[in-house]
């Protein structure tokens, strides 16, 4: 589902609550000895999280697969107007469903909060003593129409518990359109919006109650986010709590932050303004820092990346007390705002003082004042989740049109033959399905239209092998468009939609006798190029790859030729064919990445065979954050493979087909490349060639890499292997 269909305010709340989060491909399943059992925990967040890995595939996922409608049924003179018309259509009926989402969210939303209010009374007593607690109770099952009358209060709790934390939201959208007496096609669509954006709602609610704790406890902290709206200490306690990435905790709080700002202007409260400290006071600032800094780091372990941070950053401190002017020159500039940005360029125009330092010079001055301190106490007080969050479709003032939903077994706005079943014997039959959908508008004649949808390959295939037809979803074009995008999607278990033909290709058994029976391979995952993947041993890629990869480089020079063109053009008529240009060709990228990638796995499978390997090494994955980062750096890393997705894939094909035992070893990606594997020293680095100064000697940086990744998985296997017996857990590699 396209964000750019929805509302603002509702693509706010989906970002925020984390529905557009990515989910890890499998079960990483921890072996804290050589052995697990299959009902160890599995580990959601691995950032950072050296070990051995067993894989396991999800019981139940969601996929999601697109194609759009075909009139090829029409004539061809009469097509692009029979397409217009029925866009048109689908595009008014989206509309109407964001309407019947404003009619109902009062109501709906008041229903999700008298039931959060129960919940959390009984939650916190484990029993609702007070008459009015059971009256609301039984007032919310009558309302909902489930028969309570002569059920106790413990099971008509545990009814409606499963009633609005059901995992199949259709179930509570039905009651909800029996509550508002509307079982018209369109309605029932229309209220799975309005389920989901209240659980999100309520989500939110608890997310913030504890971000409120959280800023309580460090005012440093909540100054940072009111100034800037980031704090980063705050976002990676967002990111653990949470299991999620730190690009999903950035956004958390910037989104938080927006609507924080606005509810305070909303309520005529200015932040004050930031008053120059003396040169007694900023020099007391600067020593007490400086030396909580050196305390700290006294304590901290004698690594050197640790020790380089904290000394850059000590020395920014003692630059910063040596010419005062440089910070207190940027607070009296009126034209500055404080923001992210406009502290990070000013920085830049600096010599020897980092951006962190600066930043957190200004968050303790505005603490030392006493205007900022009675701010603080104000805003932390104003901080809660009914002042700052907005309840969904309550704005009527911007009306998008929204993805129309057909739920299997149910006759819907979009009318379709059969129920799910039915469907999925049409598609398995014919590849495609049939849709009709009424009072389409053409030359002033309401006919019955019809489109036809043909299925991908991977959805016949998917479907072949046993996964469940669970919804079908329109979604209008941004703007005027004259075409529809139909996204299916099935569940079922996660190895039904992972495609196993290239194994055929594979003819690498009868190697096996030739090598030993343990053998570790060291991946090195790096940018889109020909060291994409480089192995501990000959890794080489085929020349189908290098192909890809000619057409990458080139379709990068063609996206810079139209950007520079589009940025410099005036005719808005070629700007807009410009932009045509411009979204095919970056279509035609992103399949030209799965297209290596998916190269470049079948490849290392082939690899892992043929030596007859065990353990695969790789880097525990590093968060790539290119936000508001332009350059040719930046946009490598943007597609850059996520590591432990594209080892993970291919070792569990290998183990679920050919019932090998290969396991995935996650190793400390600190000095990877710095450090010569031959002597150990440091290496130099220039591109993809370094030299050592040591050894003097000329090294490929990512073969270094590989080098060095297998011998720490060597030894954190030995490790492992050696504690067996003892039943003891070994410190990470």
């Amino acid at each position: 589902m396209p964000l750019n269909n929805i509302p603002h305010y509702f693509m706010i709340f989906k970002i925020l609550s984390g529905i557009t989060q990515k989910g890890s491909p499998m079960n990483l399943i921890k072996l804290e000895v050589d052995t697990a059992s299959k009902n160890a925990t599995g580990n959601e967040n691995t950032t950072g999280n050296v070990g051995i890995y067993e894989l396991q595939a999800e019981e139940k996922v969601m996929r999601t697969y697109s194609n759009g409608l075909s009139f090829k049924h029409t004539p061809g003179s009469s097509r692009r107007a029979y397409k217009v018309a029925f866009s048109a259509r689908i595009r008014e009926l989206g509309l109407e469903s964001a309407r019947q989402c404003h009619l109902h969210a009062p109501q709906l939303m008041e229903l999700f909060s008298r039931w959060k209010n129960l919940e959390e009374i009984y939650v916190n007593s484990r029993i609702l003593e007070e008459s009015k607690d059971i009256e609301e109770l039984h007032a919310i099952a009558g309302t909902l129409s489930i028969p309570h009358e002569e059920m106790n209060v413990e099971d008509l709790y545990q009814a409606l518990d499963n009633v609005f934390k059901y995992q199949n939201p259709k179930f509570l959208a039905a009651r909800f359109a029996a509550f508002c007496k509307d079982r018209s096609n369109l309605g029932q669509s229309s209220f799975l919006r309005l389920v989901a954006a209240g659980r999100n709602y309520l989500q939110m609610i608890e997310k913030l109650w504890w971000l409120k704790s959280l800023f309580e406890e460090e005012p440093k902290e909540f100054l940072s986010f009111l100034l800037f709206g980031r704090a980063p200490w705050t976002e990676t306690r967002i990111s653990r709590r949470f299991k999620s990435s730190f690009t999903w905790a950035r956004n958390f709080l910037v989104g938080v932050h927006n609507k924080f700002i606005h509810s305070l202007k909303s309520a005529h409260v200015p932040l004050p303004g930031i008053i120059s400290p003396s040169e007694n006071e900023l020099d007391e600032i600067l020593k007490s820092f400086i030396e909580e800094i050196e305390q700290k780091s006294e304590k901290m372990e004698k690594e050197e990346k640790d020790i380089q941070r904290i000394t850059s950053f000590l020395n920014s401190l003692k630059r910063i007390k040596q010419d005062p002017s440089c910070f207190t020159g940027w607070i009296l500039i009126p034209e500055n705002k404080f923001s992210w940005r406009t502290l990070k360029q000013y920085t830049n125009m600096l010599h020897g003082i980092s951006f962190s330092a600066l930043r957190a010079v200004l968050i303790r001055a505005c603490l030392h004042q006493d205007k900022w301190t009675h701010a603080i106490e104000r805003c932390i007080r104003m901080f809660t989740p009914e002042t700052t969050l907005k309840k969904p479709f309550h704005d009527r003032s911007k009306l998008h049109p929204l993805p129309i939903d057909l739920i299997m077994g149910q006759r819907f706005v979009i009318y379709r033959p059969g129920n799910a079943q039915k469907m999925k014997e049409l598609l398995l039959t014919h590849g495609c399905l049939w849709f009709e959908v009424p009072n389409v508008t053409l030359k002033n004649i309401k006919i019955k239209a019809i489109a036809c949808w043909h299925a991908p390959k991977k959805v016949l295939k998917a479907l072949e092998n046993g996964a469940r037809l669970h919804l079908f979803r329109f979604n209008m074009p941004k703007g005027p468009g004259n075409s529809v995008k139909v996204d299916v999607i099935l569940s079922g278990a996660e190895h039904l939609f992972i495609s196993f033909d290239h194994l055929n290709e594979i003819h690498s058994k009868k190697l096996h006798a030739e090598f030993e029976s343990t053998r570790i391979l060291g991946i090195d995952v790096n940018r889109l190029s020909k060291h994409v993947l480089t192995g501990s041993r000959d890794l080489e890629m085929d020349h189908s790859i290098m192909h890809v990869l000619n057409k990458w480089d080139a379709l990068e020079r063609t996206i810079s030729s139209l950007q520079a063109r589009s940025d410099t053009c005036r005719d808005w008529k070629k700007v807009r064919k410009f932009k045509m240009e411009l979204r095919l060709a970056h279509q035609r990228r992103s399949c030209l990445r799965n297209d290596l990638l998916r190269r470049a796995r079948i490849q290392l499978g082939k690899k892992i065979l043929e030596w007859n390997v065990n353990h695969v090494g790789i880097e525990a994955d590093i968060q790539k954050d290119t936000k508001n980062k332009k350059g040719s750096l930046a946009k490598a890393i943007t597609y850059m493979p996520h590591n432990i997705s594209l080892i993970a894939q291919e070792i569990f094909i290998l183990n679920h087909v050919l019932q090998e035992n290969i396991k995935l070893v996650l190793v400390r990606k600190e000095g990877t490349s710095k450090y010569h594997h031959d002597c150990g020293g440091t290496i130099d680095r220039m591109s993809d060639k370094g030299t050592c100064r040591a050894c003097g000697m000329i090294v490929n940086t990512h073969q270094n890499a590989a080098d060095n990744i297998e011998k720490r998985s060597q030894l954190l296997i030995e490790k492992y292997m050696n504690n067996h017996s003892s039943g003891s857990t070994p410190s990470a590699c």
